[in-house]
């Protein structure tokens, strides 16, 4: 079954070529809860077989790339009941990305938000921030591309991708489609 083999190739030409493919996963964590994630998984455009060859969201191939930066946000344990368990926000969905210069621990912080500004969902890592920068610089956008929850709904972690506004369209719908059966 080739079903992922329709999706967009995302790669520069240093590039390795990838695709995202809309996925569902579940895990216990050591406690025995049940963690599940939804949204786009990175895969290599070129494999053999019937089945994508899913790669890590903390690989190299996604850090060190010309056409999306890919970053995971820090802080969300820290913020509201509301923040972790709201829908808004959720994979497939853009993000806002503001500086909050009067922020105490670094004045160059970049806080997270829901499209509509009504939920914070962290900061960008300071080790990212650079590298966000520039890419906001380029006009490109933040999207949840990835989140995990824990099984009583709130979010455990989320994955942002910033690509150029029409890569970004390419990703939501990607998100938007079901996962393969």
């Amino acid at each position: 079954m080739t079903w992922w083999r329709g999706l967009p190739v995302f790669g520069g030409p240093l590039d390795e070529p990838i695709v995202f493919v809309g996925d569902v996963r579940e895990f216990a964590d050591a406690s025995g809860a049940r963690i599940s994630g939804r949204g786009v998984w990175p895969a290599l455009a070129e494999t053999r077989g019937d089945e994508p060859r899913f790669i890590s969201y903390g690989s190299w191939m996604l850090r060190h790339r010309s056409d999306l930066l890919h970053v995971r946000l820090a802080g969300l344990q820290y913020r509201d009941a509301a923040a972790r368990t709201t829908a808004d926000g959720a994979p497939g969905e853009r993000l806002q990305l503001l500086p909050e210069p009067s922020n105490p621990a670094n004045a160059d912080a970049l806080a997270v938000f829901t499209a509509d500004r009504r939920h914070q969902l962290g900061y960008v890592y300071d080790d990212d921030l650079r590298d966000v920068r520039a890419a906001l610089d380029r006009g490109w956008v933040a999207l949840n591309a990835w989140e995990w929850r824990h099984e009583n709904g709130e979010r455990y972690g989320v994955h942002l991708l910033l690509a150029a506004p029409q890569d970004v369209a390419r990703l939501e719908e990607i998100v938007r489609r079901p996962p393969a059966a």
